[in-house]
Parts: C-alpha cells; sequence; structure tokens
C-alpha cells in the first residue's frame, strides 16, 4: 500500500525545490547571472530553502530504500534498475534537453568550450551540469548503501545505527576533501541525509507515536535554528537546523492527501527534469524585469509547463527518459 505521506512529502519537496531554482537569480552566492535587482525578501526565503530542500529530498530516497530491504534484490539487478531510474534520464536530459537549451541562450559557463569539453567534463564529469548533479550523487549513493543498509537491516542494533549515523556525518562534514570529483563529493555530502531518512523509517512507530511532540518541538526549534543560523552562518548550525527541519516535516505533513497534491507527487522527477534548465531563458532575457515577474515565470509558467511535459511525455514510448 501506498505511503501517502511520503507522497505529501515529495510533492512538498519538489515544490520547495523548484521554488528555489526559480529564485535563485536573487541569491548573492549565485553568481553565474547577476540582476540589477535586488529582493531582500526572496535572498531570506532563498536561504531557508537552502536549509530543507535537499536535505529532506534525499532523506525521501532513504526512507523509501527501507521498504527495498525485503525484496532482496541481487546487486546488479538493483544496479541495473537504478541506470534506467537515474542514469538513463541524466544522459537524456543532459545532452538533449540542458545543453541545447544552455547552448542556445549563450550561457556564460559554455564560452569558448568545445562539445566535447561541455559534453564529458561540465556534463558528465559533474563540473557544470546544473541540477543533475543530484542524479549522479544519488546513484552513488545507492551504490554504497545498498550493502550498508543491508547490514543495518540485518543487525537490528542502535548501537550500529549510531556508528553509521556518526560516520556518514563525518563524511558529509568533510565532503569538500573529495572537491576533485565533483560527483563523489556530492554523494559523500548527502549520504547522511539519505541514512537519515532510512533511520526515520527504521524508528517509524516513534516518530509516528510521537508525532505531536515532534511537531511542536521540532517547529519552534527549527525556526529559532533558522534565526540562529542567520545571524551565525555556521557550517554545524545548518547541520543542525537542517536536521531538525527534516525530522519535523516527516511528523507534521498529513497522511491525508489530495488531487493537486498526488499530481505534483506523481510526476515530481519530470517537473525536476524539465524545470531547472528553463531558467535560463528568464535569466537571459528578463535578467532585470521586475522580481515578481522573474518568480511568476519560472514557478507558475515554467513550473506548469514542466508539469504538462511530463504528462505528455508519460503517455508516449519516451516515458523511459522518464526512468519508467
Amino acid at each position: 500500500m501506498k505511503n501517502q505521506k511520503i507522497g505529501n512529502l515529495r510533492a512538498l519537496a519538489i515544490t520547495i525545490v523548484v521554488l528555489g531554482h526559480s529564485i535563485i537569480l536573487y541569491n548573492p552566492a549565485w553568481t553565474l547571472y547577476e540582476s540589477d535587482r535586488t529582493c531582500y525578501p526572496l535572498v531570506i526565503l532563498k536561504g531557508i530553502i537552502d536549509i530543507i530542500q535537499m536535505p529532506l529530498y534525499f532523506s525521501i530516497s532513504g526512507f523509501l530504500f527501507y521498504y527495498a530491504q525485503n525484496k532482496k534484490k541481487k546487486f546488479s539487478q538493483f544496479l541495473k534498475d537504478k541506470i534506467k531510474r537515474l542514469l538513463v534520464p541524466f544522459l537524456f536530459f543532459g545532452l538533449f534537453w540542458m545543453v541545447p537549451i544552455k547552448w542556445l541562450v549563450s550561457y556564460s559557463g559554455y564560452e569558448n568550450q568545445s562539445i566535447l569539453s561541455i559534453v564529458i567534463l561540465k556534463t558528465l564529469w559533474g563540473s557544470d551540469n546544473g541540477h543533475l548533479w543530484f542524479l549522479e550523487a544519488l546513484f552513488l549513493v545507492f551504490a554504497v548503501m545498498y550493502f550498508v543498509c543491508a547490514y543495518v537491516y540485518r543487525r537490528k542494533s542502535n548501537l550500529l545505527n549510531i556508528v553509521v549515523f556518526g560516520c556518514t556525518l563525518l563524511l558529509s562534514f568533510f565532503s569538500d576533501k573529495f572537491h576533485m570529483a565533483p560527483a563523489l563529493k556530492n554523494m559523500v555530502l548527502y549520504i547522511f541525509w539519505f541514512y537519515i531518512g532510512f533511520l526515520l523509517n527504521y524508528y517509524n512507530a516513534f516518530v509516528t507515536k510521537g508525532h505531536k511532540l515532534i511537531s511542536v518541538i521540532g517547529t519552534l526549534g527549527g525556526i529559532v535554528g533558522i534565526l540562529v543560523y542567520f545571524t551565525v552562518p555556521e557550517r554545524i548550525i545548518q547541520y543542525i537546523v537542517s536536521f531538525v527541519w527534516v525530522v519535523t516535516l516527516y511528523a507534521i505533513v498529513p497522511v491525508k492527501t489530495n488531487r493537486l497534491t498526488r499530481v505534483i507527487e506523481e510526476n515530481s522527477y519530470g517537473i525536476y527534469l524539465f524545470h531547472s534548465p528553463l531558467i535560463y531563458v528568464t535569466c537571459t532575457f528578463f535578467l532585470n524585469s521586475n522580481p515578481v515577474f522573474v518568480v511568476f515565470l519560472n514557478f507558475i509558467v515554467f513550473g506548469g509547463l514542466s508539469l504538462l511535459l511530463t504528462g505528455v511525455v508519460k503517455k508516449t514510448k519516451l516515458r523511459f527518459i522518464l526512468g519508467e
């Protein structure tokens, strides 16, 4: 039976990600394009989104991976399934969607670059492959955690859970050491959040039983944590705040669903794949337009277009490009 809470979480996660991509133009840390317009509310909102979006996204994959432990699928078959689910969309959307769009809008990162360099170094190696880094990193996470999670699941040891928790946290915290290999760096950075999702399912009974208390304390703690992080932007504080919000969202997101959340959740992967490259169109032609218009175009128009394209592709023989 489908877990509706996870469906709602996935709908929330993709909405947050799309919104984050839609307002990234106003993030001072994003220097690929610089608008003359400044919008401090969007700067703050983007900062909050950055704390939550990818930890939540990876945790959902880890949560669902817990269910796979009963299937006892061979590693070769497991890897084959993940290649179909992650690497096929990575290659297709990298070569036939992201690169062509960036090329057509004269993306600055492609200036004085050969097509071979763009494909091999920037896209496949991951030095500049936009939103597709997530697919590469998640594939590597699955390849590693296939063995780790299977061992943890069999042993049923709280001490072992703590050890793996600590090891993945340390790896994540020192991920910059792997900067020479972008995909490996991202895998190491987010493997901790994948394992958090796995543990949330492992201890799901406790989370469910104490969801009211977690909801209240977590929400209050999360809000205070965000205020503290904006005042003292230390990395360890960001980890703590992200952890609090991820756990809290698993507690407060309702089980009941509706038509809108189901549509978003069922098409979330396609929305993710289609949407991000489209913002380069906005950044090229509407760089200094009113922020309200820019966000409307990126979030509503391009978000809606991504949903529409996903629905169309699912009805054709090309649905394999969505990993299906």
